[in-house]
C-alpha cells in the first residue's frame, strides 16, 4: 500500500516497531532518521547488526574546523564506509525508544539521539554492553522528559554516574541498573 503525501501530512504519529530482525542493517535504519520527524515510538531491540552509523551523529557539521583530522581506519566492510548521518532537523515527536541488546551501540550513538531527539521520554538500552559513563553523561541532557530509563545489564557504568543522572533527570520515575554490583547511599 503506497500512501500519497497529503496523507502522509495527516498522520500525527507514527510508531515503528522493527525488533528482532538480525540481519536488519544500519542503511534503513539512516532512512528512518532522516523522515523522523513524526516518529513517535521507534523500537530497534535485538537487532545485532546495527552500529553507531545506523543513528544521527552528535557532530555538527557547520561547527567544523580547519584542522587537520586524523585518517579513519580502514574500513572492513561497505557498511563501516558509512558518512556520519548529520541531520538538520530534529524528531521532537519521538517519546520512546527501545535498543535494549543492540550490542553494537556506543556511546556516540547516544550522544547523536540526545542530540536529535530531545525529548525522549522513555529509553531502554538493556544490554548495550560497550555503553559507559560517556552515554550517561549524554542521557542527562534529556532532563525532565526522561521518565524511564532501562539499563540492566551494563557493567560499564559507575555510581558516581547513576547519582548524577538521578540529580540531572527530575522526573525520572524508573530507572533499571539490574546486575549493578553495588549502588551508593543518595542523598537528594
Amino acid at each position: 500500500m503506497r500512501a500519497d503525501h497529503s496523507e502522509l501530512k495527516q498522520l500525527s504519529a507514527i510508531e515503528l516497531e522493527l525488533c528482532d530482525l538480525p540481519l536488519l542493517t544500519a542503511v534503513p535504519v539512516r532512512d528512518l532518521w532522516l523522515f523522523s520527524r513524526k516518529l513517535r515510538t521507534l523500537r530497534l531491540a535485538r537487532c545485532s547488526l546495527l552500529p553507531d552509523k545506523a543513528f544521527p551523529s552528535a557532530v555538527d557539521a557547520t561547527n567544523e574546523s580547519d584542522t587537520e583530522k586524523p585518517l579513519p581506519p580502514t574500513p572492513i566492510t561497505w557498511l563501516e564506509d558509512l558518512p556520519p548521518l548529520i541531520l538538520r532537523h530534529t524528531a521532537e515527536n519521538l517519546r520512546i525508544l527501545d535498543l535494549g541488546y543492540c550490542t553494537k551501540i556506543t556511546d556516540d550513538a547516544i550522544a547523536g539521539i540526545v542530540a536529535h531527539a530531545p525529548k525522549i521520554q522513555s529509553l531502554v538500552l538493556s544490554g548495550c554492553v560497550a555503553l559507559t559513563d560517556k552515554a550517561l553523561e549524554s542521557i542527562c541532557k534529556l532532563g525532565d522528559n526522561l521518565d524511564t530509563l532501562m539499563m540492566a545489564h551494563i557493567t560499564n557504568i559507575t555510581d558516581p554516574a547513576i547519582v548524577n543522572l538521578t540529580r540531572s533527570c527530575g522526573n525520572l520515575r524508573s530507572a533499571d541498573f539490574a546486575c549493578k554490583r553495588s549502588f551508593p547511599a543518595v542523598n537528594m
